[in-house]
C-alpha cells in the first residue's frame, strides 16, 4: 500500500500510477460504520453514478456485512491504510489501489471532505460531468467495465468560500407572471421543491462551500435595537434628524437606516456584540445598509476625500474604512485571527483616497453597476491592493445584470477572465449572486464559472473542453456553438458597446439595455442563428447516447426560442404581436421539454415591454383592429374622496388638463417618467385612497354594431369605468398577486357615436399595497350585438 504527499490546491495524480479494470458488477460501497449525513449522501451519490454508468445497481455494505466473493470495495468517509495526516477544511483525499478505494476527507469543519472525494473521482477517472441541475444534466459514458488509474490524489480549495447562490428556494416559488394563459408554466409546489433539491446538490457536485468571510449589510436590525437608546450610532439625515427617513410604501423598512461611522461607539458596539459569538466567527462585518441617506455630521464628512466638483454622497470609502480600521485593531485584541469586512458596494465600491486598510480586513467587493470589462475590474481589484487589502472577497451581482434574458451573449470567457483578475489580486472567497435557472443559454459560463472557483489554476480552455465533453461525439460542434456567440457577437458587437448597452439598461442592467436597444442596433442578425443552427444540426448528425441527445435537443430548442424572441422584440407594431404570438405558441409547446426558467422570463418581458407577450394574452380572444390608448394619462389624487360627490366623472378631457399626467403601466407608487412631477411621485409613494384617470378616445368606425370593451392589464386595488360621464363597469382585485391580472370592462353602450371622440374617465381605490393602473389599456372589439 503507498501513500505519497501530493501538490496542494489540484487533483494530482501520482507518477507510479497503473491502470486497473474494475466491472461495476463487482462494486460494492462500504459505508464508514460512524457516517453521518455527508458521508451518508456521498455513498448515495458514488452508488447512483455506478449504477447509471454501469446499469447495474451496486449495493452500500456495512463494514461488519459480509461482501460477495471478489467484489471490488469503495470505502465511502474511511481513510485509506496508512495515511494519517491532518486533514484542513474541506480537503478531499481519495486513493484507487487494486485490493480497493477510499473516499474520505475533512468531517470537522463542513463535513463535505468524502462527498468531494467521490465527486472528483466520478469526474476525472469515469467522466462524468454535470451539465445542470437534476438527473436530466448527469452527463456520463455507459461503461460496464470501469478503467481506474491507481494511486493516491486529494484536493484542498484555494478560496475559503465558493457558491454562486440558488435562484429559487423551498417552499418559495416564482411569483405567477398574471396571465391567466400562463398558469401551466407555474409549477406544482412538489415540482418546486425538487427543483431546489437538484440545485443544491448541483452546487456541491460543483464542490461549492466552504465558510463567507463575512460581510453584507451589517445594521439591518439597529434600529429596532439601539434607535430608542443610542440615537447617536445612526446617521445625522438631511433633515438635521438621527432617525429613519420615511421610504416609499413599497420599501417601507428601518433596514436601510445608516449608521455614523466617524463615531466610536459604533465600534464598541460591534465589537461588544461579536464577543459572545467569536469562537463561532473571526468575521465581524462593517458593511452599510442598503439604500441611500448616509450620515451628514461633521465629523462624517470630515472623513470624506471629495474630488473637486463632486457631489455629496459620491465617494464614501474613507469614513467606512475608518470605521472598519478601528474594529479590526479592536478584534485583533481579543483573537488574533479575526477580520473586519469591509463592503465595497456604490458609495464605497472604489479603495480610499486618504486611508489604507488593516491587515486584518477582508473587502467584499460588489461591482453592482459597473460593465463587465476586464479594464475596470482590474482596475478595481489592484487599487484596493495597493490600498493595504490583502484579502478579497468577490460578491458581484453580473447574473442579475448578465444572465437574466433567453438571448445567447457568450459571456463565459469574460466572467472567466474577471474571476481569475480577483483571484490574482488576492481573492479568497467568490459569492455570486445568483444562478438563473436558464441552463440551455448560460449554462456553460456557470459550469466553468462553479469549476474555476473550485481549481482557479486551470486555464478557461479547460475547463470549455470539460463542459463540451458532456455531449460525447458532439463535442466540438457544441464548442464551435458556445464560440460562435463568444466571438461573433460578445467580442464584436456587443463588448464595443457595453457601455452604452449598460446606460441605457440604467443601473448597469446590460440586458434589459440590450432589449431595450435591439431593434435599433445591429447587435443581433438573422445570419447569427442561421449559422448556430447549423452547428446544432451538425451536432445532431453525430453518433450520440440517448442522455447526450436529449442534453444537445436542449440546447437546440434554445437556440429556436432565441430567435423567436430577437423577431418579437425587434419587430414593430402588427408585426411584433405576430412574432410575439409564434413566440408564446413555441412556448406553450415546449415549456415543459426545454428547461428555462419560465416564470422569471415571460414576467421580465412582460415588465419591461421587451416582446408583446402582455399584448398576445389580452388580445388574443378579439380580432382586429385593436387601439391602444395613450400610455399617460390626466391624473388627479382625490385624499378626501370627494371626486364622486363632485361629479368628477363628468368632466371632459379638455377640462382636466391642468391635472397631473401619469403613466397607466405601473403603479402609482412606481411612477418614474420625466412627464411625472417630482412633487407627485412624493406624494404617490406612500399613497393609499382615491385617485381618477382621464383621457379620451376616438372609436374605428368599423367597431360600430360590435361588443365593444377597455382591456386593462390590471388594477390595484379596485377600479369604476366611465365612458361620457356614465357608469360602465367596475373591478376589484382580492390579492397583490391579482393587481396584474387583465380584465375588460364593456363601453358601447355608452358610446357616442355623434361625436369624434369619447370622454374616458376612470377611478382607482387603493386600500393597502401597490395602487393604480398597472398596465396599458386596450380598446377592442369582439362579433356581438353592440349598442348602435
Amino acid at each position: 500500500m503507498r501513500i505519497l504527499t501530493l501538490v496542494l490546491l489540484a487533483i494530482t495524480l501520482v507518477l507510479e500510477a497503473a491502470t486497473l479494470e474494475v466491472e461495476v458488477a463487482r462494486c460494492v460501497i462500504i459505508q464508514a460504520a460512524d457516517a453521518e449525513a455527508p458521508q451518508q449522501e456521498a455513498a448515495a451519490e458514488l452508488r447512483k453514478h455506478l449504477t447509471l454508468i454501469g446499469g447495474t445497481e451496486v449495493p452500500i455494505l456495512a463494514p461488519a456485512a459480509e461482501r460477495p466473493a471478489g467484489s471490488y470495495p469503495l470505502h465511502v468517509g474511511v481513510r485509506a491504510p496508512g495515511d494519517e495526516r491532518p486533514l484542513v477544511a474541506e480537503e478531499a483525499r481519495w486513493v484507487i489501489e487494486d485490493e480497493g478505494a477510499w473516499f474520505y476527507g475533512d468531517r470537522e469543519r463542513y463535513g463535505d471532505g468524502a462527498r468531494f472525494a467521490v465527486y472528483a473521482f466520478l469526474e476525472e477517472q469515469l467522466g462524468v460531468r454535470w451539465l445542470e441541475p437534476g438527473d436530466a444534466g448527469i452527463a456520463f459514458k455507459e461503461q460496464a467495465t470501469l478503467q481506474l488509474t491507481t494511486g493516491a490524489y486529494e484536493w484542498v480549495p484555494q478560496l475559503v468560500f465558493r457558491k454562486i447562490r440558488q435562484s429559487i428556494r423551498h417552499n418559495s416559488p416564482h411569483r405567477p407572471i398574471g396571465f391567466p394563459s400562463t398558469d401551466a408554466f407555474l409549477l406544482s409546489m412538489e415540482e418546486h421543491n425538487a427543483r431546489v433539491a437538484d440545485e443544491v446538490v448541483w452546487q456541491k457536485r460543483m464542490r461549492m462551500g466552504g465558510s463567507r468571510p463575512g460581510g453584507g449589510h451589517a445594521f439591518h436590525d439597529w434600529w429596532e435595537k439601539y434607535g430608542g437608546s443610542k440615537p447617536e450610532y445612526f446617521a445625522l439625515n438631511k433633515h438635521g434628524k438621527r432617525e429613519p427617513i420615511p421610504l416609499p410604501k413599497a420599501h417601507q423598512t428601518n433596514a436601510f437606516i445608516k449608521i455614523c461611522p466617524s463615531n466610536p461607539e459604533v465600534a464598541d458596539q460591534l465589537i461588544a456584540n461579536w464577543l459572545p459569538r467569536q469562537q463561532v466567527t473571526q468575521y465581524i462585518s462593517t458593511g452599510p445598509n442598503d439604500g441611500h441617506n448616509f450620515c451628514e455630521c461633521a465629523a462624517c464628512l470630515a472623513l470624506d476625500v471629495r474630488e473637486e466638483g463632486e457631489a455629496f454622497p459620491g465617494h464614501l470609502t474613507d469614513r467606512y474604512v475608518h470605521l472598519t480600521n478601528i474594529v479590526a485593531r479592536k478584534a485583533r485584541e481579543h483573537r488574533a485571527d479575526a477580520y473586519a469586512t469591509l463592503y465595497a458596494y456604490l458609495t464605497t465600491l472604489y479603495p480610499p483616497r486618504r486611508l489604507k486598510v488593516e491587515p486584518n480586513v477582508v473587502v467584499q467587493i460588489v461591482p453592482y453597476v459597473i460593465p463587465l470589462k476586464l479594464s475596470i475590474n482590474r482596475e478595481l481589484f489592484r487599487g484596493w491592493k495597493e490600498a493595504g487589502a490583502t484579502k478579497l472577497a468577490l460578491r458581484p451581482n453580473y447574473h442579475h445584470k448578465y444572465m437574466a434574458g433567453s438571448l445567447p451573449l457568450g459571456v463565459e470567457k469574460q466572467m472567466f477572465d474577471i474571476f481569475q483578475q480577483a483571484v490574482e489580486n488576492g481573492t479568497i472567497s467568490a459569492d455570486y449572486d445568483m444562478l438563473m435557472g436558464n441552463w440551455a443559454v448560460t449554462g456553460m459560463a456557470d459550469y466553468i464559472l462553479a469549476k474555476a472557483m473550485a481549481e482557479p489554476s486551470k486555464p478557461f480552455e479547460y475547463w470549455e473542453d470539460h463542459y463540451c465533453e458532456g455531449y460525447g461525439a458532439a463535442a466540438e460542434e457544441v464548442k464551435a456553438y458556445f464560440r460562435y456567440w463568444r466571438e461573433a457577437v460578445w467580442e464584436e458587437r456587443l463588448l464595443p458597446a457595453i457601455d452604452t448597452i449598460s446606460d441605457a439598461g440604467k443601473s448597469g442592467f446590460f440586458v434589459r439595455g440590450l432589449m431595450w436597444t435591439i431593434g435599433d442596433n445591429d447587435y443581433y442578425r438573422v445570419a447569427d442563428f442561421d449559422r448556430t443552427d447549423a452547428l446544432l444540426r451538425a451536432a445532431a448528425a453525430k453518433e450520440l447516447s440517448a442522455r447526450e441527445r436529449s442534453s444537445l435537443e436542449q440546447l437546440i430548442l434554445a437556440n429556436q426560442h432565441a430567435r423567436l424572441v430577437y423577431h418579437a422584440s425587434t419587430s414593430k407594431r402588427e408585426e411584433r404581436y405576430e412574432q410575439t404570438r409564434q413566440l408564446v405558441a413555441f412556448r406553450e409547446k415546449h415549456h415543459g421539454t426545454l428547461r428555462l426558467s419560465w416564470v422569471r422570463l415571460i414576467g421580465l418581458e412582460d415588465r419591461y415591454n421587451w416582446t408583446a407577450v402582455r399584448e398576445v394574452e389580452q388580445l388574443k380572444g378579439y380580432p382586429p383592429p385593436w387601439v391602444e390608448a395613450g400610455l399617460t394619462w390626466n391624473f388627479r389624487m382625490d385624499p378626501d374622496a370627494v371626486g364622486l360627490n363632485e361629479k368628477w366623472y363628468r368632466l371632459t378631457a379638455e377640462e382636466t388638463t391642468s391635472w397631473d399626467r401619469l403613466r397607466t403601466d405601473n403603479f402609482w407608487e412606481r411612477a418614474y417618467d420625466s412627464e411625472t412631477d417630482p412633487e407627485l411621485r412624493g406624494k404617490l409613494a406612500a399613497y393609499d385612497g382615491a385617485a381618477w384617470y382621464f383621457s379620451r378616445l376616438m372609436i374605428p368606425a368599423e367597431m360600430k354594431g360590435r361588443e365593444i370593451v377597455l382591456l386593462f392589464g390590471g388594477v390595484g386595488d379596485s377600479c369604476q369605468l366611465y365612458v361620457n360621464g356614465e357608469p360602465t363597469g367596475s373591478y376589484s382585485v382580492e390579492s397583490e398577486a391579482g393587481k396584474t391580472r387583465p380584465f375588460a370592462l364593456r363601453i358601447d353602450p355608452a358610446i357616442d357615436w355623434s361625436k369624434g371622440f369619447q370622454e374616458i374617465c376612470v377611478r382607482v381605490e387603493n386600500r393597502e399595497g401597490l395602487g393604480g393602473i398597472t398596465n396599458r389599456i386596450w380598446l377592442v372589439s369582439k362579433s356581438g350585438t353592440g349598442a348602435e
